[in-house]
């Protein structure tokens, strides 16, 4: 179907906070020093929800290869 486009959802940072299991402060440092994806709409940051997973996953196989390297 031409010319739909897809919902993207949107996470606050409360919400990443949770999902990752990490202080709110974490993220607003991650968003700060532009560790994690994020977007600015106004004030307020916002995460693209599938942004999130990507980078979950591309992170993971980083931290995965090193502790294989490491063994």
């Amino acid at each position: 179907m031409k010319g739909e486009s897809k919902m993207v959802k949107v996470l606050s940072p409360k919400q990443v906070s949770s999902m990752l299991e990490v202080k709110i402060s974490t993220i607003y440092q991650w968003t700060h020093q532009r560790f994690i994806p994020h977007i600015k709409i106004g004030r307020f940051v916002r995460f693209k929800e599938d942004e999130i997973e990507k980078w979950l996953a591309e992170n993971q196989k980083k931290v995965l290869g090193k502790v294989e390297f490491e063994l």
